[in-house]
């Protein structure tokens, strides 16, 4: 696959169901739906995007503009499924361990909030988790069975609990001090 400007990050979700390849380009992560995995995933992955698609456009609070390559779409023979615009550079991708859930990092968004999104494709949505930050975010990482999203700056490491939805990144956060 050839893409317009630079690739920054890949990551690659594998699920027991589904596996999607994720690639961050510019402003612009790429959801792709890989040839060489089997037919049971490439349908189930199919029937992902299909379900991600219908509630994406029943979603009348859209964060981010999530764009469905349509089958006639050049791309679509790539594998591309779904591009989402952001309004930043796109540095990393991280997977959950159950394929549903991935977040992005944005570390250089002029506004705070902006530089990370968790997004689900089961629901077709994108949110910001974070209403502060303290410094800039580097990458983030789920925990595989814990509702735990790590994340990392250039000086510290802090775990969020995401079922807590906490949104203050100085409240409720236990913080590991890397210094």
């Amino acid at each position: 696959m050839e893409f317009e400007g630079e690739l920054t990050n890949l990551c690659w979700s594998k699920s027991s169901t589904t596996s999607f390849i994720a690639l961050c380009n510019d402003k612009k992560l790429h959801i792709i739906n890989p040839k060489f995995s089997s037919s049971r995933v490439k349908e189930e992955n199919e029937n992902k995007i299909k379900a991600a698609k219908e509630a994406y456009d029943a979603n009348t609070e859209r964060v981010l503009e999530w764009n469905f390559i349509e089958e006639d779409d050049a791309q679509y023979k790539d594998g591309s499924r779904l591009v989402i615009n952001f309004e930043n550079e796109i540095k990393h991708v991280a997977y959950h361990s159950k394929g549903d859930y991935f977040a992005t990092v944005s570390p250089r968004a002029l506004r705070a909030n902006d530089q990370v999104f968790v997004h689900s494709l089961s629901k077709g949505t994108s949110q910001r988790p974070f209403t502060k930050s303290k410094g800039n975010i580097v990458q983030v990482l789920f925990h595989q069975t814990k509702p735990i999203l790590f994340v990392l700056t250039h000086q510290n490491a802090y775990l969020y609990n995401l079922q807590k939805q906490v949104n203050k990144f100085n409240m409720e956060l236990l913080i590991l001090n890397v210094l």
